[in-house]
C-alpha cells in the first residue's frame, strides 16, 4: 500500500509545477485573445509600448517604433496584444529550457520558482508583469543564459564561436533594450554585467571574453545618457500621441482623446518629478506594502538558493562550494535592487529581479567559477549557514508556498486590496 501511495505523490510532485504553468498560459491566452469589448488590458501598459519615434529620436521609443511599423496604419492594439502574448509564452519555453539544461531536477524549486509573486504562474493569472517592457529584458537575459548553458556543453572549436555569440547577444541586446526602456540600466545592467565577468573569469585566456566584457561595460551607460538627453518635451509628446490611430486614442482615453496621456504625456519628465513619484509612495505609506514583498520575496529566493546549493554541494562534494555559491547569488539581490531608490513602480522591479535571479541561480550550477575551484578556502559565514539549515524545514517549506499562493505583487501604485491573490475572481471565470 504505501509504494503506490508514494508513486502517487513523486507524481504530483512531478507534474503540478507544469500543470501550474498550463493553466497559466491559458489564461493569458484566453485573456489577450478574447472577444470581449474593452481593453484586455490597462491603458497606462499600452501606452507606455505606444511611445515612439514619430516626433524624431526620443527615450523609449524603439519598442513603440516597431509596434507602430507592423500595424501599417491600422489598430496597434491587437498587434500589442499578440506581441505581449507571444513574449510571454516565449519567456515560458525560455525558463523551462534553462530549467532542464542546468539538470536542476528538483520539483519543490520549479513549483516555488513558478509561483512566487510576480513570477511565471501570477503573470499569467493576474495579465500582470508580461504585459510590460520588462518581459524583453527577461527574454534577453534568458538568452544569454541558454547560450551560456551551450558554452558549458561546447566542444573547443566551437566554443569561440558560443563566445561570441554570447558578448554580441548582450551588447546588441543590451543597446536595443535601453531604446525599448532607459530603464534597463539600473534593473538589468547590473546583474547581466556580473553574469559576463563570471564568464570572462572562466575564459581569460580568451580575447573574445575581455573585449566583450569592457564594450558591454562601456556602450550601455552611454547609450542610457544619450537616451537621458533626448526625453522629449511637451511639442514631442503630442506629436506622438496624435501619431496613433484616433480609434486606438478613444479606447485608452474617451474622454480626452485629443491630448496625451498616460506614459506619452509623462515622456519629458526630468529628474526632479521622478524624485516626486518617490516621495510620492512614502508620503501614502505604500512603502510600507512594498516592504512585504521585498522581505517575502528575498526569503522565497533564499529558499530557493539554499535548495539549489545542496544540488552543487552532490557535484562538488564540497561544502565551501555552498557558500561561494550562496555569497554570489545574494551579492546578486543587492547590486540587483538599485532601481528601488530611483523609480516607484516598485512591483515592476522586484517581479524582474525575483526572475532573472532565478534563472541565475539555475545556470550558476553549471559555472565552473563555482564548482571549479574547490581548492578555495571560504571563512565559516554563520548567516549563509543559517539560512541553509533553515531551508530545510519543513514549517518554512509551508510558509513560503502560503506566501506563494497568498500575496499577490502589484504591479507600480498600491492599495491593501491589492496585495492578495483574488481567487474568487479566478473561480467565477471557470464557472
Amino acid at each position: 500500500m504505501s509504494q503506490p501511495t508514494s508513486s502517487g505523490l513523486t507524481l504530483i510532485k512531478n507534474w503540478a509545477p507544469l500543470l501550474l504553468l498550463e493553466a497559466a498560459l491559458v489564461f493569458a491566452w484566453s485573456a489577450m485573445n478574447g472577444s470581449y469589448e474593452g481593453l484586455h488590458i490597462g491603458s497606462w501598459q499600452i501606452i507606455e509600448w505606444l511611445i515612439n519615434y514619430q516626433s524624431g529620436f526620443v527615450r523609449r521609443g524603439l519598442g513603440g517604433e516597431l509596434i507602430f511599423s507592423l500595424s501599417n496604419g491600422a489598430s496597434l492594439l491587437k498587434t500589442l496584444y499578440h506581441s505581449t502574448l507571444f513574449f510571454y509564452c516565449s519567456y515560458c519555453v525560455i525558463f523551462v529550457a534553462i530549467y532542464c539544461f542546468a539538470k536542476i531536477r528538483q520539483p519543490k524549486v520549479l513549483l516555488i520558482a513558478l509561483l512566487v509573486p510576480g513570477g511565471l504562474f501570477q503573470m499569467g493569472i493576474t495579465i500582470q508583469f508580461f504585459t510590460r517592457k520588462e518581459i524583453l529584458f527577461l527574454i534577453l537575459f534568458g538568452c544569454l543564459c541558454l547560450e551560456y548553458l551551450w558554452i558549458r556543453r561546447a566542444t573547443l572549436r566551437s566554443r569561440q564561436f558560443g563566445l561570441s555569440l554570447f558578448y554580441v547577444t548582450a551588447i546588441v541586446g543590451g543597446v536595443l533594450m535601453t531604446l525599448v526602456h532607459e530603464g534597463y540600466l539600473f534593473m538589468a545592467y547590473p546583474l547581466t554585467l556580473l553574469f559576463l565577468w563570471i564568464n570572462f573569469k572562466e575564459n581569460t585566456a580568451s580575447w573574445i571574453a575581455r573585449i566583450g566584457l569592457v564594450s558591454y561595460t562601456l556602450i550601455i551607460p552611454i547609450v542610457f545618457l544619450i537616451c537621458a538627453k533626448y526625453h522629449g518635451n511637451a511639442d514631442a509628446v503630442q506629436l506622438i500621441w496624435d501619431s496613433l490611430p484616433l480609434a486606438d486614442r478613444l479606447e485608452l482615453s474617451p474622454a480626452a482623446p485629443y491630448t496625451a496621456f498616460g506614459p506619452i504625456a509623462s515622456l519629458g519628465w526630468g529628474f526632479q518629478q521622478n524624485l516626486l513619484t518617490i516621495y510620492g509612495v512614502f508620503a501614502t505609506g505604500g512603502w510600507k506594502y512594498w516592504l512585504i514583498f521585498i522581505v517575502g520575496n528575498f526569503f522565497t529566493l533564499a529558499y530557493l538558493f539554499t535548495q539549489l546549493s545542496t544540488h552543487l554541494q552532490q557535484v562538488a562534494n564540497s561544502v565551501q562550494i555552498n557558500k561561494k555559491y550562496l555569497s554570489l547569488l545574494f551579492f546578486g539581490v543587492f547590486i540587483s535592487s538599485g532601481m528601488f531608490i530611483i523609480a516607484a513602480d516598485w512591483g515592476r522591479w522586484i517581479a524582474y529581479i525575483t526572475n532573472s535571479l532565478i534563472l541565475f541561480a539555475f545556470v550558476m550550477t553549471q559555472s565552473d567559477y563555482i564548482i571549479g575551484n574547490v581548492s578555495v578556502h571560504h571563512s565559516q559565514n554563520r548567516i549563509l549557514q543559517q539560512f541553509t539549515n533553515l531551508s530545510f524545514k519543513s514549517w518554512f517549506f509551508i510558509l513560503i508556498l502560503l506566501y506563494c499562493l497568498l500575496f499577490k505583487l502589484p504591479e507600480c501604485c498600491i492599495h491593501p486590496s491589492f496585495v492578495f491573490m483574488p481567487y474568487q475572481h479566478y473561480f467565477r471565470l471557470l464557472m
